[in-house]
């Protein structure tokens, strides 16, 4: 089970330390991780994600200290031939993404972008005393997989087979994007613990859903499957009074991650420049929040039989009050339910 607590050691010797034992702990990691850090226009949260590092304390440091951290790690490995150490990628304007790998989601997981997803849940009014777990979820855009793959792509045939560490796996953005902002987003929530397995379990977890979207680069999926073949159809969630969700369409993020795990090298190279090209702007951000449902059982004493337990229809005549709609009118406010 993944959970995360805002008490969890942070800064630059915890990210040095974590990162030392990573590298440690597999032969060609250390050469893995420098060739990814001299990518140019690669974030320093990038090369740690293609290298497939899970460690946390790395992910919380902000850009610059985490690019220092990692170019004092490479400075430190005797590599069989010198490769260049991470630099602090920096957006050349006001808009243009940092990094041409993930166009700017991973440096961008901060501090205040937990603050704003914080903020949403205060503006839908939910109580934070209710709030225990939350769980993050990530929708990318797909030219930031194909863009991804394709440094991984890169740096696979730059090294040799010798110097890959066994098994090799990059990290999910997805993933990368949680570890980096489940622990400000705990602190902004008031100490909730993140865990993203525990659905269903009636302890209303809260959703911190991000969908990012960015219409510059949609021509990458469009080359990678073809017209026609990067959307699906699906029933979205319904919504209060509905019997069913509406059908939407969605990008078919499977999709291109099935074509990217078969396609060769040289065919991918053959449809997509490499460097991929710097974009102009700045990935969309839509954010949602969702409370899953919540379980409450105890038990009560009954004293009267003018209080039935639940609510009665209009068919068995007219009771105002149940004991279920009596606890109701007290927990519905906390939990931001439609109808008591």
């Amino acid at each position: 089970m993944l959970h995360a607590a805002a008490d969890e050691g942070e800064g630059t010797a915890a990210a040095s330390a974590a990162l030392g034992r990573w590298i440690a702990g597999g032969e060609g990691r250390g050469s893995l991780v420098a060739a990814l850090c001299g990518q140019e226009h690669v974030c320093a949260r990038c090369a740690l994600c293609l290298a497939g590092v899970r460690e946390r304390a790395c992910y919380v440091l902000p850009e610059p200290e985490l690019a220092g951290v990692l170019r004092e790690c490479i400075e430190g490995l005797a590599l069989p031939r010198p490769l260049t150490a991470a630099a602090a990628v920096a957006p050349e304007d006001g808009c243009a993404p940092a990094c041409a790998a993930c166009l700017g989601i991973l440096p961008g997981a901060t501090a205040a972008l937990a603050g704003s997803f914080a903020a949403k849940v205060q503006e839908l009014g939910y109580a934070p005393e209710s709030i225990e777990l939350f769980m993050v979820s990530l929708s990318v855009p797909a030219s930031v997989i194909i863009r991804q793959h394709l440094y991984g792509a890169h740096v696979r045939s730059q090294l040799a087979a010798s110097e890959l560490p066994k098994g090799w796996k990059p990290l999910p953005v997805k993933e990368a994007f949680q570890l980096a902002i489940a622990g400000s987003l705990s602190r902004a929530l008031g100490g909730a613990r993140q865990d993203q397995v525990s659905a269903g379990d009636g302890r209303g977890r809260l959703r911190v859903e991000g969908e990012y979207r960015h219409e510059e680069s949609t021509d990458m999926r469009e080359v990678l499957l073809g017209k026609g073949n990067f959307r699906k159809t699906q029933r979205g969630k319904a919504q209060h009074g509905e019997r069913r969700g509406k059908m939407e369409d969605i990008e078919n993020i499977n999709a291109v991650l099935a074509e990217l795990s078969k396609i060769s090298s040289q065919t991918l190279f053959a449809k997509f420049p490499f460097p991929p090209p710097r974009v102009s702007s700045a990935p969309e951000l839509t954010m949602r929040i969702e409370r899953e449902s919540v379980f409450v059982g105890g038990s009560y004493c009954k004293f009267s039989r003018q209080v039935s337990q639940s609510p009665w229809n209009s068919a068995h005549g007219t009771i105002d009050d149940s004991v279920q709609t009596l606890i109701l009118r007290e927990l519905a406010p906390l939990f931001k339910v439609p109808e008591p």
